[in-house]
């Protein structure tokens, strides 16, 4: 089982690269728990940054309300929202 876990971090490394949202999420969770990866808070943290500025819910909802990712996040969408009712 190991070695499915070390197998499947590789190939979610090359998708989150391509930017695949939830391969960025899951490689994010990887880091954090240490599954088929050294432990690693601060790369699991980006990856999971990265995940919610692609809109992945479940990783905004991790991050704190006040991290810069959130921030990020909100401002993006605030814009696209106010980008979508002045086109109205």
């Amino acid at each position: 089982m190991a070695n499915d876990l070390v197998h499947a971090a590789c190939l979610w490394t090359r998708a989150a690269e391509d930017g695949h949202v939830e391969a960025t999420y899951d490689l994010g969770m990887c880091y954090l728990t240490g599954r088929g990866v050294p432990r690693d808070k601060v790369a699991g943290l980006e990856y999971l940054r990265d995940a919610a500025r692609l809109g992945h819910v479940d990783a905004q909802r991790m991050l704190p309300p006040s991290s810069p990712a959130t921030a990020a996040v909100t401002e993006d969408m605030s814009a696209t929202m106010a980008a979508t009712t002045s086109g109205r």
